[in-house]
């Protein structure tokens, strides 16, 4: 799983396809919610995963799934903060879809899953 040794990364504009691909899978899962906003929820975990994976395309897969991880966790525990400048920005679409609106410890499991599939996604497609 390291793209240092037997595999290469992946290359960046199938990364950027991966990515808007998830936000549109995501979109609709908030749309037409199945299991809650959980399913979004790893979704937007995985979309994390893959803007990491294209910030550095070269670094270990592991390492994006740390950035990717530490990322949701940070935007998670920021919910527990607030103020009335971040309080109105979640109130807008934009907000909402990318802090979140409140805290809620069920998240962290489901940003784990989604930094898994993420993981999983990039190594599978990842040319050997």
């Amino acid at each position: 799983m390291n793209p240092d040794s037997s595999t290469k990364p992946l290359p960046r504009a199938r990364l950027v396809l991966l990515a808007a691909l998830t936000i549109a899978i995501g979109l609709l899962s908030r749309r037409f919610p199945i299991a809650g906003n959980y399913p979004g929820d790893a979704l937007w975990a995985t979309l994390v995963y893959f803007l990491w994976a294209i910030l550095l395309p070269h670094r270990p897969y592991r390492l994006h799934f740390f950035l990717a991880a530490t990322t949701a966790a940070c935007v998670e525990f920021s919910q527990l903060y607030h103020a009335p400048w971040i309080d109105s920005f979640r109130q807008t679409l934009a907000g909402r879809l990318a802090l979140g609106s409140g805290f809620d410890p069920y998240d962290l499991l489901a940003y784990a899953i989604g930094c898994v599939l993420g993981l999983i996604c990039v190594h599978r497609l990842a040319p050997k």
